[in-house]
């Protein structure tokens, strides 16, 4: 069996077991939307995001259209931890290979949680999601 056969497998898994246990928590809807992103299946992971979230994915499907490259294909995530605040959640993310975490919103729309991104919340972020894969071509450096 190949790496990348033995790769999904774990992961189906992963998510079977997952989806079987909470699978309505902040970081249950997290990681079906992470998953859903890293195989690329963009009308999948629209499902757990608000309208706003919705938007910016239909970018990327057009990106992809485009011929961009596949976006966050291999990337490996671990959910660290989850904070509710009423109807408001805040996932924090890892992402394998990097410093900074990844920390999503999540709003309830009709009793259910959804990833909430827009523009605003991506430029306010160190380490957004679609920041990942890019490369920094800043050679400057700061002295504190």
């Amino acid at each position: 069996m190949s790496k990348i056969k033995k790769l999904t497998f774990i992961i189906g898994i992963t998510f079977l077991l997952i989806s079987c246990g909470k699978n309505d928590s902040p970081s249950s809807i997290t990681d079906k939307f992470l998953s859903a992103l890293t195989k690329q299946e963009f009308e999948i992971a629209k499902t757990y995001g608000t309208d706003d979230t919705d938007r910016l994915l239909d970018m990327m499907i057009g990106y992809k259209k485009m011929g961009a490259e596949p976006f966050l294909q291999d990337a490996v995530f671990d959910i660290i931890d989850e904070k509710i605040n009423g109807d408001e959640a805040k996932v924090r993310v890892k992402v394998e290979g990097r410093n900074k975490e990844l920390v999503f919103n999540l709003e309830k729309e009709d009793g259910k949680w959804k990833v909430a991104m827009n523009k605003e919340t991506i430029n306010e972020s160190d380490a957004n999601i679609f920041d990942l894969g890019a490369t920094n071509t800043d050679t400057a450096q700061v002295n504190p």
